[in-house]
């Protein structure tokens, strides 16, 4: 794994990931304060995306764990397009039922919706309104297989972000290197014309993520502002003192294991739900 130049002990990189974290969940911070947390991390993504891309995919694995192992959504078929930058309609997942992992559609299993409300307007799956892009789903398939898949994807996304932004500087809120060169090469640009949205895509992964989760905890389920900054610290350990790539490290408590929803809790949840109607 290639070191970033600034050790991830610094707390120029540790306090905005806690800040973040500690926001990303809570729908009562300010939006121009989850904007500016947003910004900083993508900019963090830029000028160090090793750290950055490890705590990302850890972020996802760790959620995507804490699912009962009989859900389908960890048990979805990656696919991969023949490029990754969101032009190719191959890239995505496919749950176990043969069916696109595309929208919110794939979350009523569990969380039934509102009879006659739109999902932009239901409550439960306001969160899922936006369909997930393939990018998006694809990471969710990924951070469900295993830590070291999910984390050499995000690693990928965030350069296919950087090489769409030279490509093509007119797309999104993306932006080019005025020499073109990627910031994480070793090389600094001399000015960059525009902020580069490096954050943008692991965003929906881990918010629809975060959605599944509570359909077994519910609404006021913690798990993310407690277990987060762990993992956080451990990425720091897994990088800077070259420690075993995984979601517990030996010598610390199992923390996960104490906040996964129990084998059998899919079929549980989904049995009683059966009756519900449909809009």
């Amino acid at each position: 794994m290639m070191r970033d130049s600034l050790t991830p002990r610094s707390p120029v990189l540790r306090r905005p990931l806690l800040t973040w974290v500690a926001g990303f969940t809570e729908p009562l911070v300010a939006t121009s304060r989850r904007e500016a947390d947003e910004a900083e991390i993508s900019l963090m993504l830029e000028r160090w995306p090793d750290y950055l891309t490890l705590c990302l995919g850890g972020l996802l694995a760790g959620v995507a764990a804490t699912l009962p192992p009989e859900d389908p959504w960890r048990s979805m078929t990656p696919q991969r397009g023949h490029e990754l930058g969101g032009r190719d309609e191959r890239t995505g997942a496919v749950l176990p039922n043969g069916e696109p992992f595309v929208d919110w559609r794939c979350a009523t299993d569990l969380t039934p919706p509102i009879a006659g409300l739109e999902p932009d307007q239901d409550p439960s799956l306001i969160a899922l309104a936006s369909p997930l892009d393939p990018i998006g789903a694809l990471l969710i398939a990924a951070a469900a297989r295993s830590l070291a898949e999910v984390v050499d994807l995000c690693a990928e996304v965030r350069h296919r972000t950087w090489v769409r932004s030279v490509e093509d500087p007119a797309t999104g809120s993306s932006g080019d290197g005025a020499d073109g060169v990627d910031p994480s090469a070793g090389t600094e640009p001399t000015r960059w014309t525009r902020v580069v949205d490096y954050l943008g895509p692991y965003l929906p992964p881990l918010r629809w993520l975060l959605h599944r989760r509570r359909a077994y905890f519910g609404p006021e389920d913690h798990f993310f502002v407690i277990w987060a900054p762990a993992w956080i610290e451990r990425a720091r350990r897994v990088l800077e003192e070259e420690r075993p790539l995984a979601l517990e490290l030996p010598d610390e408590p199992n923390t996960l294991a104490s906040l996964t929803a129990p084998a059998g809790s899919y079929r549980e949840l989904a049995d009683g739900l059966l009756g519900w109607p449909e809009q």
